[in-house]
């Protein structure tokens, strides 16, 4: 048996990100709103501010330069940090059995994990304010912040040398799993639409279709994925105000695994034609997702828009349990 704790870090450096490069310049933006009476009674002005946020082919746009609408830019000013205590046990293959047992706590930390706005299916990886792209520093779109995996391989001593008509029968049987629990990977929550205003941070600025407005997050506020009636932690901003809220703050469900596979070899003979063997005959049944866990996901982006009425839903599922089985004979 042998046992192994490690610390495994890694830093990157200049990586690749997406940015707004053109945003409606801050002094031809309404004045933020202060309250809700406040956005209301000027609801009008952020109307026609958002109707002048892009230019036409007679008018020029009210963005840092006019003469361009929505610009983005693929830089190279991202950063990432990597840190976990890595620790496994493992038994080597004794007595017919094979343990191993790993477990890693780990942290990954960037401010942006995936330039590709297709590819960033959990994170828009697209700044709130492109004057401030320190905000974006938070969780990476793939933080695990706990992993364990045990694995075995029985190969079941009853019966082993297969004599006789109950060894044939009880003996040659092989049992071996991956079974594997994980925390549930982040996801940043958007604004969306403010009082019918879809630009909420008023600032030009969309990706994919998408604001890239985040929201409020209250103090002491607590959110459930698939239960959005539990959110007391997710508020709309105030049209004209970027959120407080940072990326990747919420999390889809835990992912439990098992996956199985019984396998017997049944001894046929000991040689056969032109002097070959032994010939064995091996059945083999693979069960995945053995238990049938409901693993629910998440596709589009309805789940991470506060303003959409899918928010906070799952809305995919992964693989259900899934049953293959093999005959082979080998000489």
């Amino acid at each position: 048996m042998a046992a192994d704790v490690s610390y495994v870090g890694t830093r990157g450096t200049a990586l690749t990100t997406y940015e707004p490069e053109n945003s409606v310049a801050p002094g031809r933006r309404p004045a933020p709103a202060i309250s809700t009476a406040d956005e209301q009674a000027r609801l009008a002005q952020f109307q026609a501010a958002v109707a002048a946020e892009n230019g036409t082919a007679t008018t020029q746009s009210d963005r840092l330069d006019p003469r361009f609408n929505d610009v983005s830019y693929i830089s190279d000013t991202g950063s990432s940090m990597y840190n976990s205590l890595q620790a496994s046990v493992s038994k080597s293959l004794s007595r017919g059995l094979l343990v191993r047992a790993s477990y890693t706590w780990s942290h990954s930390i960037d401010n942006s994990s995936d330039y590709t706005p297709a590819q960033g299916a959990l994170d828009t990886n697209f700044e709130q304010d492109q004057f401030n792209s320190g905000a974006e520093r938070g969780n990476s779109d793939f933080d695990v912040r706990h992993r364990f995996v045990l694995s075995h391989v029985w190969q079941v001593p009853v019966f082993r040398n297969q004599k006789g008509i109950e060894g044939h029968i009880l003996g040659g049987w092989t049992f071996a799993s991956v079974n594997q629990f994980q925390s549930g990977l982040p996801f940043t929550v958007i604004t969306g639409s403010v009082a019918g205003i879809p630009d909420a941070n008023m600032d030009g600025n969309t990706v994919s279709g998408l604001d890239n407005s985040r929201p409020n997050c209250a103090p002491g506020g607590s959110f459930t994925m698939g239960n959005p009636a539990s959110n007391t932690k997710y508020v709309p901003v105030l049209l004209g105000n970027n959120g407080n809220c940072g990326r990747n703050t919420a999390r889809l469900n835990k992912f439990i695994n098992f996956d199985w596979t019984f396998s017997k070899n049944i001894r046929v003979f000991e040689r056969g034609l032109l002097n070959s063997g032994p010939w064995n005959l091996e059945y083999r049944a693979d069960l995945f997702n053995a238990f049938n866990n409901p693993y629910l996901s998440v596709s589009g982006t309805n789940f991470l828009n506060l303003s959409s009425p899918g928010f906070g839903l799952y809305n995919t599922a992964a693989a259900s349990r899934r049953i293959q089985m093999a005959l082979k004979l080998n000489w």
